[in-house]
C-alpha cells in the first residue's frame, strides 16, 4: 500500500531521533543493520518478480499488463486503475458488473 509510508516514515524519524538523543546513533546506522534493512526491502520486491513470471499462465487473474518492468510499475503505482474499480484492461462499468465479469472468468 502506498499510504503505509504514511506510518512508516514518521515511525522511522522518531526512531532516529531516539536513537540519536540517547547516543546510539553510529550503532543503529551500522553497516549491519543497513545491510539488514537493504536485504528486507529487496526481499520484499519478490512479489513483484513473481508477476512478472506468471503474467502469461492465469491472463483472467490479473488486473494488469505484468510481463513487462513498466508494466509492473504501472501496476505498483496503479496508473490504470483505481481504487474501486475492477475493469481489466479499460473495461468500465459498475462495481457489481466488474465482479460478475471476475466470477465469470473463474469458470472460463
Amino acid at each position: 500500500q502506498h499510504t503505509s509510508a504514511l506510518f512508516i516514515l514518521p515511525v522511522i524519524f522518531v526512531a532516529l531521533v531516539r536513537a540519536a538523543l540517547r547516543g546510539d546513533l553510529r550503532k543503529v546506522l551500522g553497516i549491519t543493520n543497513v545491510f539488514a534493512t537493504v536485504c528486507s526491502g529487496l526481499l520484499g520486491l519478490l512479489p513483484l518478480t513473481y508477476l512478472m513470471l506468471t503474467c502469461r499462465w492465469a491472463v483472467q487473474w490479473r488486473f494488469a499488463d505484468t510481463c513487462t518492468v513498466s508494466g509492473v510499475w504501472r501496476a505498483l503505482i496503479r496508473a490504470d486503475y483505481g481504487t474501486f474499480t475492477l475493469g481489466l484492461f479499460g473495461e468500465t462499468g459498475s462495481l457489481a458488473e466488474g465482479a460478475w465479469r471476475y466470477l465469470k472468468g473463474l469458470w472460463a
